[in-house]
């Protein structure tokens, strides 16, 4: 990316790595710099408008974005941790996203050029740090896209029952989310985006009535005979278990690195706060809700994806009702991860914001080839807990929690002029401690779900190698245990 004419002397600095604005600035002169840089989608004559998205839609937005997994996976991870320390681990996971969202919100505050991951770490820095976050952040949102996409195979599977090769299922999947991702701005896809929220709790509360007054055993328990279903606040379970049970708790807000692409294309960017409670707290009472009651009634049987835990005929009209809201929630991240290449790529170009063949032509192909990348690797990797797990520690881990804290440290400490760190140790205000006390504590724990996380991820994906139950690349065989 090329450094915007618009920049200022101050953000040069930054561009190259340097941290003249943390020796010799204070935090009033850095944020009337900030005001003069231009924001990405500004809008000048005979452009299009892209900034057309309010609070409300910016909040369904988000959660769509967020929920569609997260709810699918959330109570198998519960059967492993035990409900308390689930719903425990589910609450410090919400409160360090949401916090690391509000360090990327204030930092694209500081910093209006901001548009995804790659714009924080080219200003921090420079050139280097943003190939690398570049590459890193774009396998990242193509997992959980390709995980998506694979929820969607397993869809029209269940409600086929496996009525052709599950690679046409996830081709299908692909084709539809290229072409509603590529829908220009984020109002566009909002009106399907609140359809899709709908669908995902409607398939969720007719899976939960169906355990809770439904047959007397889980799809799961043993067809005839006795059964011992196990329902514990907690639960005893192998470290490797319990750690891959965290991670999917992690992936269950896998998408907040996304929400900083939300800011520049909101009417009032400054209500962004307003979204990501709406979205992070709802979510959060819905994943615990929901995810007690299907592990309450099915114990240790519960399914993953939950859809599949209360017998072959709700699994299959779950996931009819459902499908709408996988295929939204995809072709949300689609556009996502489409829109932060297609910034990276043009946004110095005389086409940007220009309504002609070449801004369709590059937009529809950064959408295309986003999610052939995703096909591929949802192809490739036909399991869904382990998948879960590898994103949930070696992406979400990093992007999520401990990214944030970093960017914390570099954009907010040491906060007065001609102050070096270690006089920042010293001097700082009680609120600046509380503040960096958080993110060392957001730092620890992204560290440690990250190295626990890995280890755990690649003992349960080898135990299902070891065992056969991992099919083959780009295998045909039944991904949602129907037939």
């Amino acid at each position: 990316m090329n450094t915007p004419s618009t920049m200022t002397s101050k953000e040069s600095d930054y561009v190259v790595g340097s941290h003249i604005a943390h020796s010799g600035k204070d935090d009033t002169e850095k944020s009337s710099q900030g005001q003069s840089e231009e924001a990405v989608f500004e809008t000048h004559e005979g452009e299009m408008e892209f900034k057309t998205l309010h609070w409300p839609m910016a909040a369904i937005v988000m959660t769509k974005i967020q929920f569609g997994l997260g709810i699918l996976s959330v109570p198998a991870a519960f059967a492993s941790l035990g409900a308390v320390p689930g719903v425990i681990i589910l609450l410090v996971m919400a409160v360090l996203t949401t916090w690391g969202s509000i360090i990327t919100y204030e930092f694209r505050n500081n910093h209006k050029s901001t548009h995804s991951v790659p714009d924080i770490a080219m200003i921090m820095g420079g050139r280097p740090a943003k190939i690398a976050l570049y590459s890193f952040y774009i396998l990242y949102i193509a997992f959980v896209l390709g995980a998506q996409l694979l929820s969607i195979s397993i869809a029209f599977n269940a409600i086929t029952a496996h009525g052709t090769c599950t690679v046409v299922f996830t081709f299908v999947g692909l084709v539809l989310i290229t072409i509603i991702g590529s829908f220009r701005t984020y109002r566009m896809l909002s009106w399907l985006a609140w359809a899709g929220v709908v669908s995902i709790l409607a398939s969720v509360m007719i899976l939960t009535i169906a355990v809770a007054v439904g047959p007397d055993r889980p799809a799961a328990a043993p067809s005839v005979g006795p059964y011992d279903k196990e329902v514990a606040a907690t639960h005893q379970t192998t470290f490797a278990n319990a750690f891959l049970a965290i991670v999917n708790l992690l992936f269950a807000y896998a998408a907040s690195p996304m929400f900083v692409t939300i800011v520049p294309e909101m009417r009032e960017p400054k209500d962004f706060p307003k979204a990501l409670y709406v979205c992070q707290g709802s979510i959060t009472v819905v994943y615990i809700a929901l995810g007690l009651v299907v592990y309450y009634y099915t114990g240790q049987y519960v399914a993953s994806p939950a859809l599949g835990s209360a017998g072959q005929l709700i699994k299959r009209i779950a996931y009819g009702v459902a499908l709408p809201g996988l295929v939204a929630g995809a072709a949300n991240i689609c556009h996502s991860i489409s829109k932060a290449v297609f910034v990276q790529t043009m946004r110095n170009n005389k086409n940007f914001k220009t309504n002609n063949w070449v801004f369709w032509l590059v937009w529809i192909s950064c959408a295309a080839a986003c999610s052939i990348f995703a096909f591929i690797i949802a192809s490739v990797i036909p399991f869904f807990d382990s998948l879960l797990g590898l994103i949930g520690s070696v992406f979400s881990s990093f992007f999520c929690i401990w990214f944030n804290a970093i960017v914390w440290f570099w954009e907010w400490w040491p906060a007065e002029p001609n102050r070096s760190w270690i006089d920042g140790f010293k001097k700082t205000s009680k609120g600046h401690w509380i503040k960096a006390s958080i993110n060392i504590f957001m730092l620890l724990v992204g560290l440690l779900i990250t190295a626990a996380g890995l280890y755990a991820s690649g003992m349960s994906i080898k135990e299902q190698f070891d065992q056969g139950a991992v099919g083959r690349p780009f295998s045909c065989a039944d991904t949602s245990s129907t037939s």
